[in-house]
C-alpha cells in the first residue's frame, strides 16, 4: 500500500473541516478581521501535527519551502511566525469540537472507533 502524500492529508482534513463548519455555530470577534480563515488554519495545524513539526519558526520554514503545500491549503500569503503562535494559543476550543465531530464522524466507520475508545 502507498504512503499517503501531503496532498492526500490536506484533502482529508479539508473535507472533514467542510464538516465541522457546517455543524459550527458562526460566532464573531472583537477587533481587526482574521486574514486567515480557521479552516486554513486547523488544516494547516493539523497537517503540521501529523508531519511531527511543532515549533513555530519550523512549521513557518515549511511553509516558505513548499509554496504549493502552502497554497493547497489555501494560504494566498505566508503568514508570519508570530500570527502562527497567536492564533495558535486561541485554537483550543476549537479544536476540543473539531475532535468531537471527527469522533462522530468515524464512530460508524468501525467498532473500534467506538464513544468510550475514542
Amino acid at each position: 500500500m502507498e504512503k499517503p502524500t501531503v496532498t492526500d492529508h490536506i484533502q482529508m482534513i479539508s473535507k472533514l473541516c467542510d464538516q465541522f463548519e457546517h455543524q459550527q455555530v458562526l460566532s464573531s470577534h472583537r477587533g481587526h478581521p482574521l486574514t486567515y480563515a480557521q479552516k486554513v488554519l486547523l488544516v494547516f495545524f493539523l497537517l503540521m501535527q501529523i508531519r511531527r513539526i511543532c515549533r513555530f519558526k519550523a512549521q513557518w520554514r515549511w511553509l516558505t519551502t513548499h509554496p504549493q503545500d502552502a497554497k493547497a491549503i489555501g494560504f494566498q500569503r505566508l503568514p508570519h511566525r508570530t500570527t502562527l503562535l497567536r492564533r495558535y494559543k486561541k485554537f483550543y476550543a476549537v479544536l476540543q469540537q473539531f475532535i468531537a465531530c471527527v469522533g462522530q464522524w468515524a464512530e460508524p466507520l468501525d467498532e473500534a472507533f467506538t464513544s468510550e475508545t475514542l
